[in-house]
């Protein structure tokens, strides 16, 4: 047994976590990105072992620079790549080194600064129910050349992949059954403020703008 592996058991035991449980934790944090609490009962476990151990999660982490976002207002945790910028971030670089640092599509990109920006507006709107905004197919696809002057792929498999990645981002929520029915809305939650600076978002707009003006 390593020293740090060791010293780890020792720090851990008190506080009613044990040593595979710990690793559990760090490796479902680095496969999936994110705990949302309310999720699953797996996460629920997870989330509340985070809290038991939260300084020892962050310590690990921060060696490989790392960033962890507990967000306690929803109950959630999510890591960043080393270096990015990301919202209650203790030293945020200044506006231009804003990156999102995800392996990220134009699509998918485009796709969660639409989301950002339609759920700031229903949440100005007072429009929220429990927290989530709930928007159609018709006003996600529409925002996007009014906020971005960007048209989305029409290629439904294209489509789908911008869902899937923004659903294990856990920005959205859609039923099964959205690509055969218009008539299921997308629901936007609240973790999107999380994912991506409004300086980051703003970065966009002015390259928009920019674009515009030339």
């Amino acid at each position: 047994m390593s020293i740090i592996s060791f010293e780890l058991k020792k720090a851990l035991s008190p506080l009613g976590i044990e040593y595979k449980e710990f690793g559990d934790l760090l490796l479902h944090l680095m496969h999936k990105s994110v705990i949302c609490r309310d999720d699953s009962e797996v996460e629920r476990k997870l989330y509340d072992q985070y809290l038991m151990c939260e300084t020892y999660v962050k310590d690990y982490f921060e060696i490989v620079g790392i960033g962890v976002l507990h967000n306690k207002n929803f109950s959630s945790i999510r890591i960043f790549a080393p270096d990015a910028d990301f919202p209650s971030k203790q030293e945020i670089a200044d506006e231009k080194n804003n990156k999102l640092r995800m392996q990220l599509s134009k699509d998918e990109v485009a796709a969660l600064i639409v989301c950002y920006l339609m759920y700031q507006q229903c949440s100005d709107d007072l429009k929220l129910e429990e927290f989530n905004a709930v928007i159609m197919r018709e006003e996600f696809y529409a925002a996007h050349a009014t906020y971005l002057s960007y048209e989305p792929r029409e290629n439904e498999t294209a489509r789908k992949d911008v869902f899937k990645k923004l659903s294990q981002l856990k920005v959205i929520e859609y039923n099964s059954e959205f690509f055969d029915n218009s008539e299921y809305p997308i629901v936007i939650r609240p973790y999107v403020q999380d994912v991506i600076l409004p300086e980051t978002v703003k970065q966009y707009l002015d390259k928009k703008e920019l674009n515009y003006e030339n």
